[in-house]
């Protein structure tokens, strides 16, 4: 991933880029936790040392997942099947919200700012479960798989180690079950609507 963001990075140079905005596509843990970790802070480090006016965005987690084949077939059944503690209170945030973020913070004025940005309300699973399902129109229920499942099943489909350092990001959230809980006072300041996980529902997942 370094490597990745090291050719961004010169290309950007070489391109006479005003602004880099990073989207790490996820909240990470402290470096020394897994190396998944270190390398989402190594690439943060490639773009805070580059010269360069940035922002990075550290996301929670995409409601858009819920319409992904591995999460849509659960929720055809009505029910939510996915590796977070159910105590956990995440902000869950759409791709829609995350271009806000983009358009928001890519004409200036957050320059040298790492924002950790989510969803408008801080949901449990039951409650997550709930604003779905108010969405959908129909019962959902929401069911809990443990990390190393899911971890098993990414790699499977997308190759190790993928499903594995996915996973650590949800592991994080036994130990820290408000990790993935944003203030959304950032966002009502630049102007962003942040849509919520029900008016998601009735829009992305029908």
């Amino acid at each position: 991933m370094t490597d990745f963001v090291e050719l961004w990075i010169t290309a950007a140079i070489q391109g006479a880029v005003k602004r880099i905005v990073l989207n790490v596509g996820g909240t990470p843990g402290p470096a020394e936790a897994h190396p998944f970790f270190a390398d989402l802070h190594q690439a943060q480090h490639c773009v805070i040392s580059s010269g360069l006016p940035y922002v990075i965005l550290q996301p929670t987690v995409y409601l858009d997942n819920l319409a992904a084949p591995w999460a849509a077939q659960g929720l055809a059944a009505g029910m939510i099947t996915y590796p977070a503690d159910p105590k956990a209170e995440i902000s869950w945030m759409s791709h829609r919200t995350l271009g806000q973020w983009v358009a928001a913070v890519a004409g200036g004025g957050c320059d040298g700012q790492t924002l950790p940005i989510g969803g408008p309300e801080p949901l449990t699973g039951a409650e997550l479960a709930r604003e779905i399902g108010a969405g959908l129109g129909r019962e959902i229920t929401y069911v809990s798989i443990p990390p190393e499942a899911f971890a098993e099943g990414m790699n499977a489909t997308m190759g190790s180690p993928a499903g594995d350092r996915l996973a650590a990001i949800y592991a994080r959230l036994t130990a820290e079950p408000t990790s993935m809980r944003t203030d959304p006072t950032k966002a009502t300041d630049l102007g962003i609507e942040l849509e919520t996980a029900r008016a998601f529902a009735s829009r992305g997942l029908r």
